[in-house]
């Protein structure tokens, strides 16, 4: 009987090393699975790393040449806004300059004017009265 439960304890027992390596086994092919799964997470990972790094640099440049383009706009429009002052504080000058020299124009010639009309006012006095000296002359004559 002994040789008999030696025996069937021998048969357990290859049975039990035969499932304990299958088992084995197939913890094996699970962990290279999990490993080969784990590294193909880790490729996909880093290659979305860098494709995102990549996206970033663009946009980071992008920004810089946004940022340096709006920065040029906006110094030449400042530029453009000072040439504009100067050039009405120019325009405004001369304009008053110019006006100052057609009121003083206006301010002459109406003088003149007055002048004129004076002196026409002197000549027909003057004239009326050798009218009336020639027309007493003559009638003294006639």
């Amino acid at each position: 009987m002994r040789e008999r439960e030696t025996g069937e304890r021998e048969r357990e027992m290859r049975r039990l090393r035969e499932a304990a390596s299958a088992s084995g086994e197939q913890m094996r092919q699970a962990r290279e699975e999990i490993e080969e799964r784990m590294q193909e997470v880790t490729r996909a990972k880093m290659q979305s790393e860098s494709e995102f790094e990549k996206e970033r640099a663009l946009f980071e440049q992008k920004v810089e040449y946004l940022e340096r383009s709006l920065r040029e706009k906006q110094d030449r429009e400042r530029n453009y806004l000072s040439e504009l002052h100067s050039m009405r504080s120019d325009m405004t000058l001369e304009l008053r300059g110019q006006c100052q020299k057609y009121e003083t124009e206006v301010k002459q010639l109406q003088i003149d004017l007055d002048e004129e009309r004076d002196r026409v006012g002197e000549l027909e006095n003057a004239l009326i009265q050798r009218e009336t000296e020639l027309e007493s002359t003559e009638a003294r004559l006639a």
